[in-house]
Parts: structure tokens; sequence; C-alpha cells
């Protein structure tokens, strides 16, 4: 399960309060053939997918954001992740963390974005920042 209590990518918050099934099904990692959080691709796949219909997804969202306050109501981000395409082989690992990678995308109009990724103590992949043009320092994610 994506616990979403603690937002920080390196502190595993638990359960504090009882789910209804329908938090349990939002926070949950999707198995068999289905893109997971397990990998940054598949949280950058899962991404995309959700930010589809932000609002009816927004559940799913949070629980795949580091600090989902930063998005609002994900309508911004979608709007710009329409315009977005995964690049050939567009994972790039951090050198400097290994908890910390990059999937690159290009857009309608050949620039270049990059959806930074940070794996949590739980071992998944979580969206830190979407950035045009560069890939931000693990000291600006980390602090």
């Amino acid at each position: 399960m994506i616990d979403t209590d603690d937002q920080r990518p390196d502190v595993d918050g638990g359960d504090s309060q009882p789910q209804s099934a329908d938090e349990r099904t939002a926070h949950s990692v999707p198995t068999g053939d289905a893109p997971t959080p397990t990998t940054p691709l598949g949280t950058a796949s899962l991404w995309m997918q959700f930010l589809r219909q932000p609002r009816r997804q927004t559940r799913a969202l949070d629980a795949l954001a580091v600090k989902p306050e930063r998005w609002g109501d994900y309508a911004e981000v979608a709007a710009i992740m329409r315009h977005l395409s995964l690049r050939d082989m567009p994972v790039w690992k951090s050198t400097a963390n290994n908890d910390v990678a990059y999937v690159q995308f290009i857009a309608t109009d050949r620039s270049t974005w990059f959806l930074t990724t940070v794996r949590g103590l739980d071992g998944l992949w979580r969206v830190w920042d979407l950035t045009e043009g560069r890939r931000p320092r693990t000291s600006e994610i980390f602090g």
C-alpha cells in the first residue's frame, strides 16, 4: 500500500486511520502487467495515466506524489503533460543518489522535460517535480 500520511520520501508513515475500500484501492499497487510505482518508468506511466482525469484520480495522484500539496488540483501539470511524450530510453539514474531518477519527455515544441522521481523507504518511486530543460540536483531534492 502507498501511504500518504507523511509525504517525505524517506518516511514510512504507517496506517494511522482505517481506510475505506475506495481509499485502499486508490493507494494500492497494481499487479500483473500494469505499470507499478516499483520503477521510475512505472511511476511516470501511472502519473501520465492518472493525469488524463485529474479530478477523478486525485487520490491516486496524491499517492504518487512526494508532496501532493505542491501540485494543487493537478490541472496545471495535467495541461503540460498532455503535450509530452516519453523519449526513447527515458530513465536517467542520478549518479549522486541511487534513490533519484529522472524520466525524460519531449514536448510537441521539441523542448525536453524531466519528471524527477524519488524512491521511498517502502521501495516505491514517487514524483518529486516536473521541470523543463534541466534535471534538479539531489541537493535541491533533499535540501
